[in-house]
């Protein structure tokens, strides 16, 4: 029962972290580093989250903290192929 909602969580994380910088940077035309802005943006998130899960433990918000760094895992490996198939898809 939980599986779905983790799915669709990833789903709009992914959706979200691609769909905002894609037309902020022209559909990734102007320059050949902007396409690989959304997977730095998901490990930035996974960054921090860790960082706070290590230094500010209160209770049980780390396991939401796992759960999140999770989540944007599978994002930035989604992201990443987003960015490489966009790099190949001129050749």
């Amino acid at each position: 029962m939980k599986i779905p909602y983790l799915l669709i969580l990833v789903l709009v994380i992914t959706a979200v972290f691609f769909i905002v910088p894609y037309y902020l940077t022209d559909r990734f035309r102007k320059n050949k580093v902007s396409k690989y802005i959304p997977p730095m943006l998901s490990l930035i998130s996974i960054l921090i989250l860790y960082i706070k899960s290590t230094f500010f433990k209160i209770g049980y918000s780390v396991i939401v903290d796992i759960v999140f760094m999770t989540s944007f895992a599978i994002s930035l490996v989604i992201l990443l192929l987003i960015a490489l198939s966009f790099k190949f898809k001129k050749y």
